[in-house]
């Protein structure tokens, strides 16, 4: 009498292998965080399959979890690559565009100084407040609104603007006149972390460095207005 042969058992997926589709997966919303780890798993799974004469399958699972953590690896790093290297250049062109606003900002405010000066006498100052109809908390570091309750200007802050990649605070320098001798009139805050606008009574801007800038302020002492940048966001 024959005796049956068994049937042979079916191979068990290996363990390995899932875990390297389940990595290679999460690496479309991870990138080499899981990539990585689906290539390591991938690797060990292929490894196992030949060793274990046929009681291990899922080589073509293990496969697909191998060139997907391949192919997120090397996108996501290289879109990240590509992103760092572009993000100074970026950086640096925003601040160019931060810098041409504050300069065509400061030319408006010329106008608008040298109209209140020919109404007031000088440009404003807390001395001045009183001449005006509508004085009142028309000083410090509100001393600038003069302009508007002069009815020069119904929108200073929109010139005042303070953009994300600026940082701390306008600094007025009160009682200038434009046919006085040159004096230092407004400082911005500082664009990027080194370079400040200067606006001066006679009309012209400069560049400031950070050194510049605290030197002007020292030098001014209790006469200069801040004008909080936190306000004007």
């Amino acid at each position: 009498m024959n005796t049956p042969i068994p049937a042979a058992l079916p191979a068990r997926t290996s363990k390995a292998a899932i875990a390297s589709l389940i990595c290679g997966i999460g690496g479309l919303f991870t990138g080499p965080l899981t990539g990585i780890p689906a290539i390591i798993t991938g690797h060990i799974a292929q490894k196992n399959i030949k060793r274990s004469g046929g009681t291990l399958g899922g080589g073509t699972v293990s496969m697909i979890g191998l060139v997907m953590g391949y192919a997120t690896s090397v996108i996501v790093g290289t879109i990240a690559l590509l992103v760092a290297l572009a993000m100074p250049v970026l950086l640096k062109q925003q601040e160019k565009a931060t810098s041409v606003m504050i300069t065509s900002h400061m030319i408006q405010m010329v106008v608008l100084f040298e109209e209140f000066e020919s109404d007031y006498g000088s440009f404003p100052s807390d001395a001045l407040a009183g001449q005006i109809k509508e004085d009142t908390g028309l000083t410090a570091k509100n001393t600038l609104y003069q302009l508007e309750a002069a009815g020069i200007t119904s929108d200073l802050k929109s010139l005042l603007r303070v953009s994300r990649n600026m940082k701390g605070d306008w600094h007025y320098f009160p009682g200038a006149k434009s046919t006085g001798p040159r004096r230092l009139v407004l400082i911005s805050p500082a664009i990027g972390d080194k370079r400040y606008k200067a606006l001066f009574s006679d009309a012209s801007i400069e560049d400031f460095t950070p050194e510049q800038q605290q030197q002007a302020v020292l030098k001014s002492g209790p006469d200069t207005v801040m004008i909080p940048g936190k306000d004007l966001r």
